[in-house]
């Protein structure tokens, strides 16, 4: 995590957001955000160093847009914008008994509280459920792709099962050696 704080006032954007499952193991934005807060807290012992919940609930909307090069067409919600919200059911577990909605959004919020969507003006998830998508067709379908990846990645799987415990060995060792930067995300003293 860079220190946002000081690059958001030295005038960068700040965005968080999610590419793929592939690296990050799951789409999940809300996760996203709470991660972004967190790992703020180990990066200074000054609290006013830390991301609050509107930073990053901010990257994450209006930063995520700007990093996007798209911030004067999505990222809030404003005359001239599209009409991209995710409505959230307030009598989910997240949001009993309902304190500071911000504070919920940012630290409780695990995507199960997702009521509604519109993107562009038009509805796309209702009751939690995408509209005029057959989601057991699209499970059936990933499975099936899935299972003839497996069968096809098959030599490369047993390869690297074979060479992780000497990549993890290396790796350790690696990590154990003197390093001209500084790679931990606390400082000293």
């Amino acid at each position: 995590m860079a220190r946002s704080i000081a690059l958001r006032e030295r005038g960068i954007t700040f965005g968080i957001g999610t590419d793929g499952c592939f690296c990050s193991d799951n789409l999940n934005v809300f996760e996203a955000i709470r991660l972004a807060a967190f790992s703020s807290r180990v990066q200074d012992v000054d609290p006013r160093q830390w991301l609050s919940a509107s930073d990053v609930f901010e990257a994450a909307t209006v930063g995520g847009a700007r990093a996007m090069g798209m911030g004067d067409r999505i990222g809030r919600l404003a005359p001239g914008y599209k009409a991209d919200v995710v409505m959230l059911d307030l009598t989910s577990i997240n949001y009993v008994p309902l304190n500071n909605p911000l504070y919920h959004v940012v630290f409780c919020e695990d995507g199960t509280g997702v009521d509604r969507v519109m993107i562009g003006g038009r509805m796309v998830v209702e009751g939690g459920a995408v509209i005029g998508v057959d989601m057991r067709k699209v499970a059936d379908q990933a499975n099936e792709a899935m299972a003839h990846l497996r069968e096809v990645n098959e030599g490369a799987r047993k390869f690297v099962e074979v060479m992780e415990p000497v990549v993890l060995d290396y790796c350790v060792g690696l990590a154990r050696e003197p390093y001209h930067v500084h790679r931990w995300c606390g400082q000293a003293g």
